[in-house]
């Protein structure tokens, strides 16, 4: 074993390193990925139920490995996991990515996106009859957001009311909104003595509240931003994608593939969603669902939409300390071939 070992070290001469003599370290056989529920979340359903992940892994050689799928709730909980190392990648929306990435920028654990999923574009939908743009909404409106002032609903809020009365006047909708989730905003949407009388939603929810609520939708995230926004997003620590490179490639062939699925085959995708979610909904409801894929303003795919506006307007508001140059800064550069924005 001695001589072994000086053997090995007198190799330094011919480029390599005592170092190098040592067995390289095994990639993980564990990936661990939290994501949650709704049909913005499809292809990583998708991935879960075909067991996509494994199959590449297989294929590009980092072996037999098990992916425990989680849900969680709220990117915060999902950032301090993979900072904590009890996770290995999550699924979130554009404005945690930018605060977690402007905080961790440089370091050693910093968070980066891996890749888009889906954009499934955001409205603004109101049951008061005299509200017919967003100039109309005046103190005896409420509207349901999913975070005040930091979720991407609240965001598009500002975004839109930038553009409508001026820069100065971003936050001038601000008081008006209420955190909510979306479930709770619908049901409160829905009914006529609730405080609640605007919500911003996505699919399939809006169908629901016109269909049913007395609902108009006045603004879509495609006005605020003139195309697609990505509502979801994959993102791992640089450490993880570092130690893990051959996992990390399967991890973004079975997104490729999930979303491929989803724009070949929609209704086969929704199928296996709904399945998968244990679904007990109406037959409007399932309908209402594959609405959501078929539908032209929708995209399922790896390229992220929107990120450098929104990140831009998250660094006017001093939301993140930190200016990216583009919305390459925030992924890693496996996607920078993608015609992102």
């Amino acid at each position: 074993m001695q001589f072994t070992r000086l053997l090995a070290c007198s190799l330094v001469g011919l480029g390599l390193s005592c170092a190098a003599a040592s067995p390289l370290r095994a990639e993980t056989n564990q990936l661990r990925i939290a994501t949650q529920i709704s049909i913005s979340y499809l292809p990583a359903i998708i991935a879960q139920e075909r067991k996509l992940v494994e199959k590449y892994a297989k294929l590009n050689g980092a072996g037999d490995i098990t992916v425990n799928w989680s849900t969680l709730f709220g990117v915060n909980v999902m950032n301090d996991a993979l900072l904590s190392g009890s996770l290995d990648i999550a699924f979130g929306g554009p404005p945690g990515l930018a605060v977690v990435w402007a905080r961790t920028r440089g370091t050693k654990n910093e968070i980066k996106g891996i890749s888009s999923i889906s954009a499934v574009p955001l409205y603004l939908v109101t049951r008061r009859p005299t509200v017919k743009s967003i100039s109309d909404l005046t103190e005896k409106d409420k509207i349901a957001v999913g975070a005040v002032k930091v979720s991407i609903h609240a965001l598009m809020l500002q975004m839109a009311a930038a553009k409508t009365f001026g820069e100065a006047n971003f936050a001038k909708l601000d008081p008006l909104t209420v955190a909510m989730s979306m479930p709770d905003a619908v049901v409160a949407f829905m009914s006529p003595t609730s405080e609640i009388t605007a919500n911003v939603v996505t699919p399939p929810y809006n169908y629901l509240e016109v269909s049913k609520g007395n609902g108009r939708v006045i603004l879509s995230s495609k006005d605020v931003v003139n195309g697609f926004m990505s509502n979801n997003l994959a993102f791992t620590t640089a450490s993880f994608r570092e130690k893990n490179p051959k996992v990390y490639q399967a991890f973004l062939k079975a997104m490729e593939e999930a979303c491929e699925t989803v724009k070949r085959e929609p209704r086969v995708a929704v199928d296996l969603y709904l399945k998968a979610i244990k679904f007990q909904g109406s037959a409007e409801d399932v309908a209402n669902t594959y609405r959501v894929v078929e539908d032209p303003d929708t995209e399922y795919s790896l390229t992220p939409h929107a990120i450098g506006k929104l990140a831009d307007f998250m660094f006017q508001r001093e939301i993140i300390k930190v200016k990216p140059d583009s919305w390459r800064d925030l992924f890693f550069p496996e996607i920078h071939n993608l015609p992102g924005s």
